[in-house]
């Protein structure tokens, strides 16, 4: 949290806020946060539409690794869609074999190809063509396409984002100054002064 309050506060540097608060408010614009929640919706149906497929990576076995499992299964969705990075042998839950001969000096192995699962096979190839065209390709360069447009407009108004940017900081400072000096003159106000809290120390002692 500490490295996200130095950065935000960097930003009331005219150099670096000009440049960087437009594509910061490009990002938080509501258009680009209700396409980045359309976009997870997309994902999640993706997720579940791949978790019902019978593959051994997606029994769980035991109830503690039931939230394990369920993330692990959606990385595999939120990489194919949002980075374009899959493998179909992991989709079908199969690694590569590794055959060979090992002798004394040395080790002769070929790596191959798993058998595939002809009973699942066709329908994750077929659900792969269609995420990887509808989403990779379709709606994540549109919110590309989305967030260029958001970027070009505040780009015309940077020095007016920056301004509200610094403003937004001093009132921020000013405020945290003002609440800190009441909270300080309040907790003055209710302790006792020094000699009275001496006393009243050495009677309960004398008491005790």
């Amino acid at each position: 949290s500490r490295w996200i309050i130095a950065w935000l506060a960097s930003l009331s540097f005219r150099s670096l806020g000009e440049h960087v608060l437009p594509a910061f408010n490009a990002i938080t614009k509501p258009a680009s946060l209700y396409f980045a929640m359309f976009l997870f919706l997309v994902m999640f149906g993706s997720f579940h539409a791949y978790y019902v497929y019978p593959i051994q990576e997606h029994v769980v076995e035991h109830h503690h690794e039931f939230l394990y499992t369920n993330f692990m299964t959606f990385m595999k969705m939120f990489r194919l869609e949002a980075l374009g990075d899959f493998d179909l042998w992991e989709m079908e839950g199969q690694n590569e074999r590794i055959e060979g001969e090992i002798d004394s000096k040395s080790i002769h192995a070929e790596i191959d190809d798993p058998k595939p699962d002809h009973h699942i096979r066709v329908g994750l190839l077929s659900l792969f063509v269609l995420l990887s065209l509808s989403v990779t390709v379709v709606i994540m360069n549109v919110y590309i396409g989305l967030l260029s447009n958001l970027y070009d407009d505040a780009v015309k108004k940077q020095k007016m984002l920056h301004c509200q940017w610094r403003s937004h900081k001093i009132l921020e400072t000013n405020a945290r100054r003002f609440l800190l000096t009441v909270l300080g003159n309040t907790v003055e106000e209710l302790m006792p002064a020094p000699g009275v809290w001496i006393v009243h120390t050495v009677e309960s002692l004398e008491g005790g």
